[in-house]
């Protein structure tokens, strides 16, 4: 995926953050968070997920202490991103791991579940990772 600013910058309906210490348990509390908080959106599976796969790669793959999950509500989607703190250059891309492989599938299933999603840098240092769904209604 390559780098981009988020589509997001619409009017939300309503929207939410919540900062998570990044340690491997944050990516169920963010899972946890999000399904709490959307309740009965349509995608509210969906957006559990990518917010799962989304900070289990910054706990993963980052040098960060903290990570922010972002939500929004929006007319026809729901907008989902986690920033980091930074500590690597690599940007985040999807894989294809071997068939025996326990992880690495993360951005794939964004990927598969998302209308669009992308990388942006923040400043000074670190980055956001977001993922638009289909709000349906």
């Amino acid at each position: 995926m390559p780098e981009q600013r988020p589509s997001y910058r619409r009017q939300a309906a309503r929207s939410t953050r919540f900062r998570l210490r990044a340690e491997r348990e944050s990516a169920a509390v963010a899972r946890r968070l999000t399904r709490r908080w959307l309740g009965d959106v349509a995608v509210v599976d969906d957006a559990a997920l990518v917010v799962t796969e989304l900070v289990a790669n910054a706990v993963t793959h980052t040098g960060s202490r903290y990570v922010v999950c972002r939500l929004a509500v929006c007319e026809d989607e729901v907008w989902l991103a986690v920033e980091d703190e930074g500590g690597t250059s690599a940007v985040p891309r999807p894989r294809a791991p071997d068939d025996e492989a326990e992880c690495g599938r993360g951005l794939l299933l964004v990927e598969a579940v998302a209308v669009d999603w992308g990388v942006a840098p923040l400043e000074p240092e670190g980055r956001v990772v977001w993922a638009a769904l289909k709000n349906p209604g």
